[in-house]
């Protein structure tokens, strides 16, 4: 798979892995999971965790566990909102490092 730089490179890149595998199901061939825990500290005050889990060959591995108690919120939809944007985030960062890291490796083989 061909990785072009700039915006967006990324994006295309995973679509056209998803032809070329024939993956039409599932639009989303990211091997990483987020999931956000919202948790209220004290009446009217949230806060939320999420996880990051990886599946790969079968088995789920949890690569992050991230407490967001510096971020708090006045509702639980407001907590659950943010986390999910951070942790997803987070989450496009580590494919973005595991794409990278396949393509430096396959050059590496290929030399």
């Amino acid at each position: 798979m061909r990785i072009r730089a700039g915006p967006g490179a990324l994006d295309a890149a995973l679509r056209a892995e998803r032809l070329r595998t024939g993956n039409n199901l599932n639009h989303s061939i990211n091997p990483f999971t987020v999931s956000v825990y919202p948790i209220q500290q004290e009446p009217g005050l949230w806060f939320a965790n999420y996880m990051i889990s990886e599946y790969m060959n079968g088995a789920e591995r949890i690569v992050a566990n991230v407490s967001m108690r510096h971020v708090t919120h006045c509702s639980e939809a407001a907590a659950r909102h943010a986390t999910r944007r951070a942790g997803e985030s987070a989450a496009a960062l580590m494919l973005r490092q595991q794409l990278r890291h396949r393509r430096a490796r396959s050059a590496q083989l290929a030399a």
